[in-house]
């Protein structure tokens, strides 16, 4: 699927991934889009890093947790003759759709444009999870443009107390040229019904969005070199007091 990629019952109801933190569990899906697009594929801590606004450091735990786990099959990077060889990422669950398991399909470039709104703090990585996991709920349902959720199930299922605040902040946080929202809500006291679902376009299709596909790599490869070559600060230059007024 080059548009789409699994999110599979398997891994989205999993106790241990819904204990996990947002940025592990975007980073566990960031993997898996990356896998089920193109196979075992070679990438760097910090691209990780930048992509999901969050800590190398932290990255690199994650990947190490879940390599404990089994979750994860990678060959982490190290240096070779003077050059640093990525990251190398073979499987991860959720890559692909497997037998016997109910899997709902998820957008990569809504995906990638919400990662893009991460990354300049329109929306929280919280946010950005609870919109995966409504997204895996609208395919339980049968893919409709209308459906719903108790407060209660949407807190356990996505293991975030704040997931009713985060679906306000979605829909306040996030808005496309002309004023459409990602879906439109209310709040029924016990449940949230979501209506007027909207994804992205794709660049396959829309020019508009080809263009910031390719400026989403831009910017997270400029980021990354900034991050890898700081530039050093430069020292502020003496202010000089004002001109004497002649007595």
């Amino acid at each position: 699927m080059i548009n789409w990629f699994p999110l599979p019952r398997s891994l989205m109801e999993n106790p241990i991934f819904v204990m996990c933190t947002p940025i592990e569990k975007l980073y566990l899906l960031h993997v898996a889009s990356e896998i089920n697009l193109r196979g075992p594929f070679y990438k760097a801590d910090l691209e990780i890093a930048v992509t999901l606004r969050a800590s190398e450091d932290k990255i690199r735990r994650t990947r190490r947790e879940f390599m404990g786990l089994g979750w994860v099959t990678a060959q982490p990077g190290f240096r070779s003759r003077g050059r640093h060889l990525a990251t190398r990422y073979f499987s991860v669950p959720g890559a692909a759709r497997t037998d016997g398991d109910f899997y709902a399909p998820f957008h990569r470039f809504t995906f990638e444009g919400l990662l893009n709104h991460l990354r300049y703090a329109a929306v929280t990585h919280a946010d950005v999870v609870t919109y995966v996991y409504l997204t895996y709920i609208r395919g339980k349902t049968g893919h409709n443009d209308s459906f719903f959720i108790s407060k209660h199930e949407l807190r356990e299922l996505t293991g975030l107390p704040s997931a009713t605040l985060c679906v306000a902040n979605l829909h306040k946080g996030f808005a496309f040229t002309g004023g459409t929202h990602l879906f439109e809500f209310r709040d029924e006291y016990h449940r949230l019904v979501f209506f007027n679902w909207v994804t992205f376009a794709d660049p396959s299709e829309d020019e508009t969005n080809a263009k910031n596909a390719e400026r989403y790599r831009q910017e997270i490869a400029a980021s990354v070199q900034a991050l890898k070559h700081p530039q050093p600060k430069r020292t502020p230059a003496r202010r000089r007091s004002g001109c004497a007024s002649a007595q």
